[in-house]
């Protein structure tokens, strides 16, 4: 039970820091401005599978591997 809470939270965070990464790019230099709301649903995609894949990585290098 520890572990998935631990897994969620790791996810979460790994999802925050992946989201904040992503908000510094200036999207309206690569995409449309006349429909921000697909610039806002990109950017929370993005930070999703960047911060799952990231958690992942995270728990396979580290001791948490073996729960």
């Amino acid at each position: 039970m520890e572990y998935v809470i631990l897994n969620f939270v790791v996810h979460i965070i790994f999802i925050l820091i992946a989201f904040q990464g992503l908000s510094c790019i200036q999207w309206q230099k690569f995409c449309d401005v006349s429909k921000p709301y697909k610039i806002q649903i990109l950017v929370m995609v993005l930070s999703i599978v960047l911060g799952a894949g990231c958690s992942k990585v995270f728990f396979e290098l580290t001791i948490f591997n073996g729960l």
